[in-house]
């Protein structure tokens, strides 16, 4: 009996490791299209109902027979997950949905079922959760932050990975086991918690590059601070439980004091004043401190209590009597708060565009943070018996242990091969530099799919030395915690500079270039609708030192002439300035004027009337390079939407000295 127990903790971890992971694919995915169809409005409608599929856990007071509704969930889950990657995205918010609507079903009905069998579902759900994650922190760095199990031909690992979970699934059955008393009490708070962890897993903790642009941190160290405290609580549960069982009350509710503020203040730290008048100064921001990347160490190196805390509820909730009635509510109540949350997040990002409401979350990026790690919190507080379980040792505990490990090794090792990694190039006798200006919509083309990859090969094609991109802020859940700058720099092993943090939640702006970048800055001016900031850096070519400004202002007149008044200013007494960018004025401006009075309009320096010798007519165009009068213009060249693979038209020039 005791051989069969082990043998079924082994495939439920399995399982529950493969269905936990799809599951926070699809509610990344369906939260991704959303965005991504919204996007191109810029403003709320209908589509935003498709986060609707959150809330079918009620449709479990109408299911009959529990464990064939569990299997059918389980596997409609499943094959949706797999076959959404292969459709546009209108249609894979409608698959993702339904991937997503089936796990609220599923999992409310996992745990009814095993609510005779909790000693080995808790160890096997919660041992399933710390892989999953890890398997997503794996997948992410593999595909540059993109997972790649998702995309490509690589989606062959998430159909092996489905095929076994539904061979897996097809055989669940519950073993019910001789259990103490049931309690009373809800299990509201207890759903919840379970929720805020798998949301705390999607937000952030699943995709590491999500901190290094919180704060700057190392990728690299930041992916080791991600894991292995993760194998570390593995191996203390799977082998040196009494460790664990040694812990008492208040150090676990120290840990998650800590854990919570950690979180918290590593984003308030790494914000800057959000400027909300006209006229105001201009805030330079330099590299990050010790203190506000330190911080975000000292919480990825304590995140580990969150799976501790999964533990604690899961095993307080087991004691308590499960119905389909409280399983059912509790889902649906979470998952409504958890669609909150992810209103609050994102409306932090947009607050400009969906007024009166989203005007109330401007700077506030770190509240829906905090509320989970409350949620977390509050039914660790309440519980009474605080004795960590043992969990049970067998020989398959080792086939686990070497699986994490190897997700281990291979994320770590992956990060650093990976990495970008410029060549140390010799710029003597260097005289002229390829730039390039790059609105790439947060990664998605003009038709709302995501575009990664056209993109970097359209980027190679042109083959720049300099690049500026604009809307580049996507390690964020808007575009599932995929991060473009890293994709592209890493593939190009370009060096780099993120500028604005995602944290002050501006569309972004990033600094490519095939030569070393030094004295990174980033600077916000005033904005009415949208986080104004913008990059000034110094690359070194050859025997000079180009000034390099990357901006994409945006909003009212008064937003747009508090950037090009700041940008000026910066600019004045420098020498081999390069100011690019989305600007979003025309040449019929007063803000285009205030810039040629000093600087040269590349494409009008090569083509006076605007037209280009194909016929071109680029002169009402908003996405710019001006230079000092000290370079001479080579060449100028745009390629226009749907060919530019985004909605704005990508332009390089070539300028001499």
């Amino acid at each position: 009996m005791q051989t069969e127990d082990n043998n079924r903790m082994f495939v439920d971890t399995i399982l529950f490791t493969i269905i936990i992971y799809f599951i926070i694919q699809s509610i990344s995915n369906l939260i991704m299209s959303v965005y991504m169809l919204e996007l191109l409005n810029t403003s709320l409608d209908i589509k935003a109902a498709g986060l609707a599929f959150m809330f079918t856990s009620v449709g479990v007071l109408l299911i009959k027979s529990e464990l064939k509704a569990l299997k059918i969930s389980g596997i409609t889950l499943i094959v949706f997950r797999l076959a959404y990657p292969l459709f546009n995205t209108s249609i894979k918010l409608l698959l993702s949905g339904v991937a997503t609507g089936s796990a609220f079903i599923f999992l409310p009905l996992l745990f009814m079922i095993n609510r005779d069998n909790s000693r080995q579902f808790v160890s096997s759900l919660s041992i399933g959760t710390i892989l999953a994650t890890l398997l997503s922190v794996f997948s992410r760095t593999m595909g540059y932050t993109v997972d790649f199990t998702e995309y490509g031909y690589t989606q062959f690992i998430a159909w092996i990975l489905g095929i076994i979970a539904i061979m897996l699934l097809l055989r669940y059955d519950s073993h019910p086991e001789e259990t103490e008393e049931l309690e009373k009490g809800g299990i509201f708070l207890h759903i919840l918690g379970f929720i805020s962890i798998i949301g705390l897993i999607y937000f952030a903790y699943g995709s590491p590059t999500v901190f290094t642009r919180w704060s700057e941190s190392d990728y690299t160290l930041t992916l080791v601070l991600s894991t292995l405290p993760l194998l570390g609580l593995l191996m203390l549960m799977l082998v040196r439980s009494n460790l664990l069982t040694a812990l008492n009350k208040t150090v676990v509710i120290i840990w998650n004091l800590l854990f919570a503020l950690s979180l918290v203040f590593a984003i308030i730290i790494n914000q800057v004043d959000f400027i909300d008048s006209y006229p105001s100064d201009t805030i330079i921001v330099g590299l990050s401190s010790f203190g506000q990347v330190g911080l975000m160490y000292l919480n990825l190196l304590l995140s580990p209590v969150i799976f501790l805390d999964l533990v604690y509820i899961m095993r307080s909730m087991m004691s308590k009597k499960l119905t389909r009635k409280n399983l059912s509510l509790s889902f649906l109540g979470s998952a409504f708060i958890l669609v909150v949350l992810i209103f609050i997040l994102l409306f932090s990002n947009v607050w400009g565009y969906v007024e009166p409401v989203s005007l109330i979350f401007r700077g506030l990026m770190w509240l829906p943070f905090l509320i989970l790690c409350l949620f977390i919190l509050v039914p660790v507080l309440i519980i009474k018996n605080y004795d960590f379980p043992k969990f049970a040792k067998s020989k398959y505990s080792i086939y686990i242990l070497i699986l994490f490990g190897l997700l281990v090794l291979g994320t770590i090792t992956a990060g650093l091969l990976l990495a970008s990694d410029p060549a140390d190039v010799d710029t003597t006798g260097v005289t002229e530099v390829k730039i390039m200006t790059y609105n790439v919509q947060q990664g998605v083309n003009d038709s709302g799919e995501m575009n990664f990859k056209a993109q970097l090969d359209l980027i190679r094609e042109i083959d720049p030395d300099i690049i500026g991109l604009q809307e580049s802020d996507t390690a964020k859940i808007n575009i599932g915690n995929n991060d473009v700058a890293r994709y592209f720099a890493d593939q190009l092993d370009y060096y780099s500079y993120g500028g604005p943090k995602v944290v002050m939640q501006t569309f972004g702006v990033v600094l490519l270039s095939r030569w070393p970048i030094s004295n990174p800055t980033s600077f916000y001016t005033y904005g009415n609708e949208d986080e104004i900031g913008s990059i000034h850096a110094q690359v070194e070519v050859n025997d000079i030192t180009l000034n390099v400004f990357v901006n994409h202002p945006a909003g009212s007149n008064d937003s747009k002439n508090a950037h090009t008044q700041g940008m000026l200013e910066l600019a004045s007494g420098l020498s081999n300035v390069v100011l690019l960018g989305d600007f979003n004025w025309r040449e019929d401006s007063a803000f285009y004027s205030m810039v040629t009075q000093t600087y040269i309009d590349t494409w009008r320096d090569v083509y006076p009337t605007g037209i280009d010798d194909q016929g071109l007519n680029m002169s009402s165009t908003i996405d710019h390079v001006f230079v000092s009068d000290t370079f001479g213009v080579v060449d100028a060249n745009y390629i226009t939407s749907p060919a530019s693979q985004t909605d704005h038209p990508v332009y390089w020039t070539d300028i001499s000295w």
